[in-house]
């Protein structure tokens, strides 16, 4: 019998989507749904893309849309295939690049299904558990730390009798979360942070957890309320099994890499130097050693992550970081932050080892994965290709400007200064000295920022989106009024809020750079179609519908 039941909704990513086989997928068939120059597109393939577009666009199965979709797959195949035999764009060297990043992190993935998730299965429990959980409103509030140091000691703190209320006072600079003792109000499932949002969903109301540690550093939870929406059928869960089961898949899969992960760290006991920390965090990871004057060999050679037997050098983690993301190697503002992501190396190097040991390169379903991933980067590729090789018509932009000038304005901007620090303590401090008059001088003296000691802190007239989370304390705030210390990506701000710019129709040198984008994506896609049109007859293409139309969206492999 169910417990507690209502529908809710769950907006599945992109990035919640696997290329491997594993939990809850069936076994890769050997039937296909078309083929495309001799190579076929897998009935498999088919099936798992299909499904999660249904998810992410909310549109119903029908066979006119299995047939548009695979349609749309052949397009894909063709379009690739002519950027690798027409324009060679397998020997591009970005393409190359993102091939062998793509590599190593199917060859990570490969791994981590074969001995973490493949070992996973999924109980009816686990269904009903998660559905009360997409169906479930929390109350909660929370102590932040950079450091588990700094955890405990706070909740040694709260152990002692110090109240929750004015320790969040303390410690938070948003002055919102601060005067709201760190109450972060009702979240629903899949709105926090995964591991804050399973220690609140596990807690008692009242009860305070032991530090938690999230994406960003540490927190000490106390649930404060739940709600539970009223009781439905048992019905109305089944309509909903298949997404429930792609969730709980999803979690289980996000918790044994992160369970493999503690154990590859605590297994090797890293040890880590102040000083390469500082290192990090002064010179960043977006650094290129091999063309950075400014690094020595010396430098180079330092030990970043101390082993037992062996040691990873700043150099290893310099060429490491190469392979990562913008956002993860934008993540290092502290040492804190220095020291996870090194942890992240060392870990991603070990699986990457591991990977190899056990013969994850040879493996078919790696291979056809890596293909499927080269077929996309060849494909991004020919529309880069295409965009790259015209340029928008000046007519054309003046055109569109006159009849669209409606559209383009230019938004509301207001200057702002700002002094930047690392600690709150010291911002506190900074804050209490301050006037309008000194401000530019102690963001002279005072800022992190780069180039405040030029600026007097001056980021000049900003917009809302160029704010982000901050707009609307910042716009909210009086011409001559400071506001902060705020907490900006573990660093905290002040800002001196001068005068204002209005809204106004843009001129069309203002709107020149929007125009000429959307007209550019207007002319590639017009090109890119014709390109498809005019090469489909180079290929033999063969489309087997019926195996479409009878393709079982509902398989699942047994657990």
């Amino acid at each position: 019998m169910l417990r507690l039941w209502i529908i809710g909704g769950i907006v599945f990513t992109a990035a919640a989507a696997v290329l491997w086989v594993g939990l809850g997928d069936s076994p890769r068939s050997n039937s296909y749904v078309a083929t495309v120059g001799g190579e076929p597109i897998a009935a498999e393939d088919f099936r798992t893309e299909y499904s999660e577009y249904l998810l992410q666009s909310g549109l119903q199965d029908d066979l006119r849309l299995r047939h548009s979709f695979l349609d749309r797959m052949v397009d894909m195949r063709v379009l690739a295939y002519y950027g690798r035999d027409s324009l060679r764009l397998d020997q591009d060297r970005v393409i190359r690049i993102e091939r062998e990043r793509a590599r190593k992190k199917l060859l990570i993935e490969g791994y981590l299904h074969r001995v973490a998730y493949d070992t996973l299965t999924i109980s009816e429990d686990d269904l009903e558990d998660m559905f009360v959980r997409m169906n479930t409103e929390l109350s909660a509030s929370h102590l932040y730390a950079r450091s588990l140091e700094e955890a405990r000691e706070l909740k040694a703190r709260l152990d002692r009798g110090e109240a929750f209320a004015d320790l969040a006072t303390e410690i938070f600079a948003d002055p919102e979360l601060a005067e709201r003792g760190g109450s972060i109000g009702y979240f629903r499932f899949d709105e926090m942070d995964p591991e804050f949002e399973n220690a609140a969903f596990s807690m008692r109301i009242g009860e305070v957890s032991e530090p938690v540690r999230t994406a960003t550093g540490f927190s000490i939870i106390r649930l404060d309320d739940r709600r539970v929406r009223p009781l439905l059928t048992e019905y109305e869960f089944h309509t909903k099994r298949d997404r429930v089961r792609t969730y709980v898949a999803y979690r289980k899969r996000l918790e044994a890499r992160e369970a493999l992960r503690d154990r590859i760290v605590s297994e090797a006991s890293p040890s880590f130097d102040d000083e390469v920390l500082d290192f990090f965090v002064s010179h960043g990871l977006q650094t290129d050693a091999r063309t950075d004057p400014s690094l020595t060999s010396e430098d180079l050679s330092a030990p970043a992550i101390r082993l037992s037997g062996r040691n990873l050098t700043i150099a290893d983690v310099l060429s490491e970081a190469r392979h990562m993301s913008d956002r993860q190697r934008g993540a290092v503002v502290d040492r804190e932050s220095a020291r996870e992501l090194l942890k992240g190396v060392l870990v991603r190097l070990d699986l990457l080892r591991r990977a190899e040991s056990v013969g994850i390169p040879s493996d078919a379903e790696f291979q056809a994965s890596l293909e499927s991933v080269y077929r996309k980067q060849l494909y991004d590729g020919v529309w880069n290709h295409v965009r790259a090789n015209f340029a928008v018509p000046e007519d054309s932009v003046r055109d569109y400007y006159l009849r669209h000038a409606d559209d383009f304005t230019v938004p509301e901007r207001v200057r702002v200064r700002e002094i930047v620090v690392g600690r709150l303590e010291e911002a506190r401090s900074i804050r209490r000295s301050l006037t309008p008059a000194n401000f530019a001088a102690a963001a002279t003296a005072y800022s992190m920022r780069p180039g405040a000691d030029r600026t007097g802190g001056d980021l000049g007239y900003v917009t809302r989106s160029q704010m982000g989370v901050l707009a609307d304390q910042v716009f909210g705030a009086a011409s001559g009024e400071m506001i902060g210390p705020l907490e900006v990506k573990g660093r905290y701000a002040i800002f001196l809020v001068g005068d204002r710019q209005p809204a106004r129709p843009a001129t069309l040198q203002e709107a020149r750079d929007a125009i000429e984008a959307q007209l550019a994506t207007d002319l590639t896609r017009a090109e890119v179609e014709g390109r498809i049109s005019s090469v489909r007859r180079h290929y033999d293409i063969r489309r087997f519908r019926d195996r479409v139309e009878s393709i079982d969206l509902s398989t699942q492999a047994s657990t």
